[in-house]
Protein backbone atom coordinates (compact mmCIF):
# COMPACT_ATOMS: atom_id res chain seq x y z
CA UNK A 1 0.00 0.00 0.00
CA UNK A 2 1.30 3.44 -0.90
CA UNK A 3 0.53 5.94 1.84
CA UNK A 4 1.06 9.67 1.91
CA UNK A 5 1.97 11.77 4.92
CA UNK A 6 2.25 15.53 5.07
CA UNK A 7 4.66 17.42 7.30
CA UNK A 8 3.76 21.06 7.79
CA UNK A 9 5.42 24.05 9.44
CA UNK A 10 4.76 27.68 8.60
CA UNK A 11 7.97 29.11 7.22
CA UNK A 12 10.13 26.71 9.20
CA UNK A 13 11.73 24.72 6.43
CA UNK A 14 12.06 21.02 5.85
CA UNK A 15 13.65 19.82 9.10
CA UNK A 16 10.56 18.06 10.42
CA UNK A 17 9.97 15.98 7.28
CA UNK A 18 13.62 15.02 6.85
CA UNK A 19 14.06 13.98 10.48
CA UNK A 20 10.97 11.79 10.18
CA UNK A 21 12.36 10.27 6.97
CA UNK A 22 15.59 9.32 8.77
CA UNK A 23 13.64 7.41 11.43
CA UNK A 24 11.45 5.55 8.95
CA UNK A 25 14.39 4.66 6.69
CA UNK A 26 16.35 3.26 9.64
CA UNK A 27 13.42 1.01 10.54
CA UNK A 28 13.18 -0.32 7.00
CA UNK A 29 10.06 1.64 6.08
CA UNK A 30 11.05 2.95 2.63
CA UNK A 31 10.16 6.56 2.03
CA UNK A 32 10.33 9.35 -0.46
CA UNK A 33 10.73 12.84 0.98
CA UNK A 34 9.74 15.69 -1.25
CA UNK A 35 8.85 19.37 -1.17
CA UNK A 36 6.13 21.03 -3.24
CA UNK A 37 7.10 23.33 -6.09
CA UNK A 38 7.91 26.92 -5.20
CA UNK A 39 6.89 29.36 -7.95
CA UNK A 40 9.49 31.72 -9.35
CA UNK A 41 7.05 34.62 -9.38
CA UNK A 42 4.20 35.55 -7.09
CA UNK A 43 3.02 33.86 -3.92
CA UNK A 44 0.12 31.74 -5.18
CA UNK A 45 1.02 28.56 -7.07
CA UNK A 46 -1.73 27.18 -9.22
CA UNK A 47 -3.90 24.32 -8.02
CA UNK A 48 -3.22 22.52 -11.28
CA UNK A 49 0.53 22.57 -10.65
CA UNK A 50 0.03 21.32 -7.09
CA UNK A 51 -2.18 18.44 -8.17
CA UNK A 52 0.25 17.47 -10.91
CA UNK A 53 3.08 17.51 -8.39
CA UNK A 54 1.27 15.20 -5.96
CA UNK A 55 0.29 12.77 -8.69
CA UNK A 56 3.82 12.68 -10.08
CA UNK A 57 5.27 11.91 -6.65
CA UNK A 58 2.67 9.22 -6.01
CA UNK A 59 3.56 7.50 -9.27
CA UNK A 60 7.28 7.79 -8.56
CA UNK A 61 6.90 6.34 -5.08
CA UNK A 62 4.78 3.45 -6.36
CA UNK A 63 7.18 2.71 -9.22
CA UNK A 64 10.14 2.22 -6.90
CA UNK A 65 8.14 0.31 -4.31
CA UNK A 66 8.23 2.96 -1.62
CA UNK A 67 5.47 2.85 0.95
CA UNK A 68 5.42 6.36 2.36
CA UNK A 69 5.75 9.73 0.71
CA UNK A 70 6.47 12.62 3.06
CA UNK A 71 5.31 15.91 1.61
CA UNK A 72 6.77 19.02 3.24
CA UNK A 73 4.07 21.65 2.67
CA UNK A 74 3.99 25.36 3.38
CA UNK A 75 0.88 27.29 4.39
CA UNK A 76 -0.04 28.59 0.94
CA UNK A 77 0.36 25.16 -0.59
CA UNK A 78 -1.61 23.51 2.21
CA UNK A 79 -4.56 25.82 1.70
CA UNK A 80 -4.65 25.43 -2.08
CA UNK A 81 -3.32 21.93 -2.62
CA UNK A 82 -4.59 19.87 0.32
CA UNK A 83 -7.57 18.69 -1.71
CA UNK A 84 -5.11 16.77 -3.90
CA UNK A 85 -3.94 14.67 -0.94
CA UNK A 86 -5.34 11.51 0.61
CA UNK A 87 -3.39 11.31 3.82
CA UNK A 88 -2.73 8.32 6.02
CA UNK A 89 -0.79 10.53 8.42
CA UNK A 90 -0.16 14.20 9.14
CA UNK A 91 2.91 15.53 10.92
CA UNK A 92 2.42 19.11 12.07
CA UNK A 93 5.07 21.53 13.30
CA UNK A 94 4.73 25.02 14.70
CA UNK A 95 7.35 27.72 14.89
CA UNK A 96 5.56 29.75 17.55
CA UNK A 97 2.78 27.60 18.97
CA UNK A 98 0.20 28.79 16.47
CA UNK A 99 -1.65 26.84 13.82
CA UNK A 100 -3.60 28.71 11.18
CA UNK A 101 -7.18 27.49 11.25
CA UNK A 102 -7.60 27.47 7.47
CA UNK A 103 -4.47 25.37 7.00
CA UNK A 104 -5.29 23.03 9.86
CA UNK A 105 -8.80 22.45 8.59
CA UNK A 106 -7.67 21.82 5.02
CA UNK A 107 -5.12 19.20 6.06
CA UNK A 108 -6.97 17.56 8.95
CA UNK A 109 -9.97 16.82 6.72
CA UNK A 110 -7.73 14.80 4.40
CA UNK A 111 -6.48 12.34 7.06
CA UNK A 112 -8.17 8.95 6.91
CA UNK A 113 -10.16 7.80 9.95
CA UNK A 114 -7.69 4.97 10.52
CA UNK A 115 -4.75 7.37 10.20
CA UNK A 116 -2.82 9.45 12.72
CA UNK A 117 -2.17 13.14 13.32
CA UNK A 118 1.06 14.04 15.11
CA UNK A 119 1.11 17.63 16.37
CA UNK A 120 2.84 19.83 18.96
CA UNK A 121 1.30 19.74 22.42
CA UNK A 122 1.35 23.53 22.72
CA UNK A 123 -0.72 24.05 19.57
CA UNK A 124 -4.45 24.44 19.97
CA UNK A 125 -6.06 24.31 16.53
CA UNK A 126 -9.49 25.82 16.13
CA UNK A 127 -12.24 23.58 17.50
CA UNK A 128 -13.92 23.41 14.10
CA UNK A 129 -10.64 22.26 12.50
CA UNK A 130 -10.14 19.48 15.04
CA UNK A 131 -13.79 18.44 14.72
CA UNK A 132 -13.07 17.63 11.08
CA UNK A 133 -10.33 15.20 12.13
CA UNK A 134 -11.38 11.56 12.45
CA UNK A 135 -7.87 10.19 13.00
CA UNK A 136 -5.98 9.24 16.12
CA UNK A 137 -3.88 12.03 17.65
CA UNK A 138 -0.41 11.93 19.17
CA UNK A 139 1.21 15.04 20.69
CA UNK A 140 4.85 15.97 21.21
CA UNK A 141 6.77 18.79 22.84
CA UNK A 142 8.14 20.05 26.13
CA UNK A 143 4.75 20.30 27.84
CA UNK A 144 4.30 17.77 30.70
CA UNK A 145 1.01 16.73 29.08
CA UNK A 146 2.66 15.78 25.75
CA UNK A 147 2.50 12.12 24.72
CA UNK A 148 6.12 12.32 23.59
CA UNK A 149 7.80 14.71 26.03
CA UNK A 150 11.31 16.13 26.01
CA UNK A 151 13.11 17.37 29.14
CA UNK A 152 16.18 19.37 28.07
CA UNK A 153 19.21 18.50 30.22
CA UNK A 154 21.88 20.36 28.24
CA UNK A 155 21.68 23.10 25.61
CA UNK A 156 24.31 25.16 23.80
CA UNK A 157 25.35 26.13 20.28
CA UNK A 158 26.38 22.53 19.61
CA UNK A 159 22.82 21.34 20.19
CA UNK A 160 21.02 19.83 23.14
CA UNK A 161 20.45 16.61 25.05
CA UNK A 162 16.95 15.61 26.17
CA UNK A 163 15.49 12.92 28.36
CA UNK A 164 12.44 11.71 26.45
CA UNK A 165 9.33 10.09 27.87
CA UNK A 166 6.94 8.30 25.48
CA UNK A 167 3.94 5.93 25.75
CA UNK A 168 6.28 2.99 25.05
CA UNK A 169 9.27 3.90 27.23
CA UNK A 170 11.92 6.54 27.80
CA UNK A 171 15.49 7.33 26.81
CA UNK A 172 18.00 9.98 25.80
CA UNK A 173 17.73 11.97 22.58
CA UNK A 174 20.57 14.16 21.30
CA UNK A 175 19.93 16.98 18.81
CA UNK A 176 23.08 18.24 17.06
CA UNK A 177 21.41 21.45 15.89
CA UNK A 178 21.01 24.48 18.16
CA UNK A 179 17.73 25.81 19.45
CA UNK A 180 14.32 24.88 20.71
CA UNK A 181 12.76 24.56 17.25
CA UNK A 182 15.36 22.00 16.13
CA UNK A 183 14.82 20.03 19.34
CA UNK A 184 11.05 20.12 18.80
CA UNK A 185 11.51 18.82 15.25
CA UNK A 186 13.37 15.81 16.63
CA UNK A 187 10.57 15.14 19.11
CA UNK A 188 8.03 15.38 16.28
CA UNK A 189 10.02 12.94 14.16
CA UNK A 190 10.27 10.58 17.13
CA UNK A 191 6.52 10.72 17.71
CA UNK A 192 5.86 10.14 14.02
CA UNK A 193 8.20 7.16 13.99
CA UNK A 194 6.51 5.62 17.01
CA UNK A 195 3.10 6.13 15.36
CA UNK A 196 4.43 4.23 12.33
CA UNK A 197 5.57 1.33 14.54
CA UNK A 198 9.29 2.10 14.70
CA UNK A 199 10.88 0.65 17.89
CA UNK A 200 11.83 3.35 20.40
CA UNK A 201 15.48 2.29 20.60
CA UNK A 202 15.91 2.52 16.81
CA UNK A 203 14.21 5.91 16.65
CA UNK A 204 16.30 7.41 19.48
CA UNK A 205 19.57 6.05 18.11
CA UNK A 206 18.84 7.22 14.57
CA UNK A 207 17.84 10.75 15.52
CA UNK A 208 20.79 11.12 17.88
CA UNK A 209 23.13 10.36 14.95
CA UNK A 210 21.59 12.99 12.66
CA UNK A 211 24.36 15.55 12.39
CA UNK A 212 22.62 18.25 10.37
CA UNK A 213 19.59 18.73 8.17
CA UNK A 214 20.17 20.82 5.08
CA UNK A 215 18.78 24.31 5.55
CA UNK A 216 17.20 23.69 8.95
CA UNK A 217 19.36 25.35 11.64
CA UNK A 218 22.26 23.75 9.80
CA UNK A 219 25.65 24.46 11.35
CA UNK A 220 28.12 24.94 8.51
CA UNK A 221 31.13 26.09 10.53
CA UNK A 222 32.45 25.28 13.99
CA UNK A 223 35.11 27.18 15.86
CA UNK A 224 35.24 30.61 17.50
CA UNK A 225 32.24 31.68 15.40
CA UNK A 226 29.10 29.63 14.83
CA UNK A 227 27.53 29.92 11.36
CA UNK A 228 24.04 28.56 10.79
CA UNK A 229 22.03 28.37 7.55
CA UNK A 230 18.24 28.27 7.85
CA UNK A 231 15.47 28.19 5.27
CA UNK A 232 13.30 30.66 7.22
CA UNK A 233 10.91 32.27 4.75
CA UNK A 234 8.69 34.23 7.15
CA UNK A 235 9.28 36.80 9.85
CA UNK A 236 8.05 34.32 12.47
CA UNK A 237 10.55 31.66 11.43
CA UNK A 238 13.45 34.13 11.16
CA UNK A 239 12.73 35.54 14.63
CA UNK A 240 12.58 32.02 16.08
CA UNK A 241 15.93 31.07 14.53
CA UNK A 242 17.72 34.19 15.79
CA UNK A 243 16.15 33.86 19.24
CA UNK A 244 17.19 30.20 19.43
CA UNK A 245 20.83 31.11 18.75
CA UNK A 246 20.80 33.74 21.48
CA UNK A 247 19.18 31.39 23.99
CA UNK A 248 21.71 28.68 23.07
CA UNK A 249 24.52 30.95 24.28
CA UNK A 250 25.67 33.12 21.38
CA UNK A 251 27.38 36.29 22.63
CA UNK A 252 25.98 38.27 19.71
CA UNK A 253 23.69 37.22 16.88
CA UNK A 254 24.03 38.69 13.38
CA UNK A 255 21.72 37.97 10.48
CA UNK A 256 22.64 37.87 6.80
CA UNK A 257 19.29 38.36 5.12
CA UNK A 258 18.95 37.70 1.43
CA UNK A 259 15.90 39.42 -0.02
CA UNK A 260 13.89 37.70 -2.74
CA UNK A 261 12.19 39.40 -5.64
CA UNK A 262 8.65 38.79 -6.86
CA UNK A 263 7.35 38.36 -3.31
CA UNK A 264 4.80 40.36 -1.32
CA UNK A 265 5.94 43.70 0.09
CA UNK A 266 4.34 42.90 3.46
CA UNK A 267 6.42 39.75 3.96
CA UNK A 268 9.63 41.63 3.15
CA UNK A 269 8.76 44.09 5.89
CA UNK A 270 8.10 41.29 8.38
CA UNK A 271 11.44 39.68 7.58
CA UNK A 272 13.30 42.96 8.05
CA UNK A 273 11.56 43.73 11.33
CA UNK A 274 12.22 40.23 12.68
CA UNK A 275 15.91 40.55 11.82
CA UNK A 276 16.00 43.96 13.51
CA UNK A 277 14.24 42.76 16.66
CA UNK A 278 16.41 39.73 17.32
CA UNK A 279 19.83 40.56 15.82
CA UNK A 280 22.73 42.72 16.96
CA UNK A 281 23.42 43.60 13.34
CA UNK A 282 22.10 42.88 9.85
CA UNK A 283 23.93 42.24 6.61
CA UNK A 284 21.43 42.81 3.84
CA UNK A 285 21.95 41.34 0.38
CA UNK A 286 19.99 39.79 -2.49
CA UNK A 287 19.08 36.15 -2.94
CA UNK A 288 16.92 35.86 -6.04
CA UNK A 289 15.99 39.30 -7.39
CA UNK A 290 14.31 37.67 -10.40
CA UNK A 291 12.42 40.34 -12.37
CA UNK A 292 12.96 43.11 -9.79
CA UNK A 293 15.82 45.57 -9.70
CA UNK A 294 18.20 44.38 -6.92
CA UNK A 295 19.05 47.93 -5.81
CA UNK A 296 15.43 48.99 -5.39
CA UNK A 297 14.63 45.68 -3.71
CA UNK A 298 17.35 45.96 -1.09
CA UNK A 299 16.83 49.67 -0.46
CA UNK A 300 13.14 49.07 0.18
CA UNK A 301 14.17 46.68 2.95
CA UNK A 302 16.60 49.19 4.44
CA UNK A 303 13.89 51.85 4.56
CA UNK A 304 11.76 49.56 6.71
CA UNK A 305 14.43 49.11 9.37
CA UNK A 306 14.61 51.21 12.57
CA UNK A 307 17.38 53.83 12.61
CA UNK A 308 19.01 52.22 15.65
CA UNK A 309 19.73 48.96 13.83
CA UNK A 310 23.25 48.39 12.55
CA UNK A 311 22.74 47.41 8.91
CA UNK A 312 25.24 46.93 6.10
CA UNK A 313 24.04 46.65 2.51
CA UNK A 314 26.00 44.67 -0.08
CA UNK A 315 24.33 43.64 -3.35
CA UNK A 316 26.96 41.02 -4.18
CA UNK A 317 26.07 37.99 -2.06
CA UNK A 318 29.57 36.51 -2.03
CA UNK A 319 31.02 39.79 -0.79
CA UNK A 320 28.19 40.07 1.74
CA UNK A 321 29.03 36.69 3.27
CA UNK A 322 32.73 37.58 3.39
CA UNK A 323 32.01 40.96 5.04
CA UNK A 324 29.74 39.36 7.63
CA UNK A 325 32.33 36.76 8.59
CA UNK A 326 35.05 39.39 8.96
CA UNK A 327 32.83 41.29 11.41
CA UNK A 328 32.35 38.29 13.70
CA UNK A 329 34.21 37.81 16.98
CA UNK A 330 34.69 34.74 19.15
CA UNK A 331 31.39 33.61 20.65
CA UNK A 332 29.26 35.28 17.97
CA UNK A 333 26.75 33.50 15.74
CA UNK A 334 25.88 34.33 12.14
CA UNK A 335 22.46 33.32 10.86
CA UNK A 336 22.25 33.11 7.05
CA UNK A 337 18.70 33.09 5.63
CA UNK A 338 16.91 33.85 2.39
CA UNK A 339 18.66 31.55 -0.09
CA UNK A 340 18.25 28.03 1.17
CA UNK A 341 20.69 25.43 2.38
CA UNK A 342 20.77 23.44 -0.87
CA UNK A 343 20.87 26.36 -3.32
CA UNK A 344 23.98 26.71 -5.47
CA UNK A 345 22.82 29.56 -7.71
CA UNK A 346 21.03 32.88 -7.38
CA UNK A 347 18.60 34.26 -9.94
CA UNK A 348 19.27 37.85 -11.00
CA UNK A 349 17.07 38.96 -13.87
CA UNK A 350 17.34 36.26 -16.51
CA UNK A 351 20.75 35.06 -15.27
CA UNK A 352 21.65 32.25 -12.89
CA UNK A 353 24.84 33.11 -10.98
CA UNK A 354 26.82 30.54 -8.99
CA UNK A 355 26.57 30.99 -5.21
CA UNK A 356 26.90 28.29 -2.54
CA UNK A 357 26.65 29.75 0.97
CA UNK A 358 27.79 26.52 2.62
CA UNK A 359 30.91 26.09 0.51
CA UNK A 360 31.75 29.78 0.74
CA UNK A 361 31.56 29.84 4.54
CA UNK A 362 33.76 26.79 4.89
CA UNK A 363 36.29 28.18 2.43
CA UNK A 364 36.48 31.53 4.24
CA UNK A 365 36.58 30.14 7.77
CA UNK A 366 38.87 27.22 7.06
CA UNK A 367 36.73 25.11 9.34
CA UNK A 368 33.47 23.34 8.78
CA UNK A 369 31.11 20.79 10.17
CA UNK A 370 31.99 17.35 8.76
CA UNK A 371 29.45 15.96 6.33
Amino acid sequence: MTATAAAWTHGGGRGLAWAAKCVLDAAGIPTACVAPPRPCAGDAPSTGMERAFVERERRRAAAIGRTLTLVDVDAAWAKRGASALDLSALLVGSVDGRLEAAVAGALLRRVAAEGVVVLPSDVRPARTAMAACRARRLTYGFDPAADVRGDVRRSNLDGCEMFVTTPVGSGTLVCARPGRRAAAEMLGALAFGLAAGVPLAIALDTLSRVRDICGSMERVADGPVTVVIDDATTGIALAAAARDLREAGARRVFTLLGVEGDRTHAERGRLARAAADFSDGIFLTVSHSRSEDPARLALAMVEGLPDVVDCELEFDRVRAVRTALLAMRAGDALLIVGLGGDATTIEVGDRLLPCDDRALVRELTGTGVPA
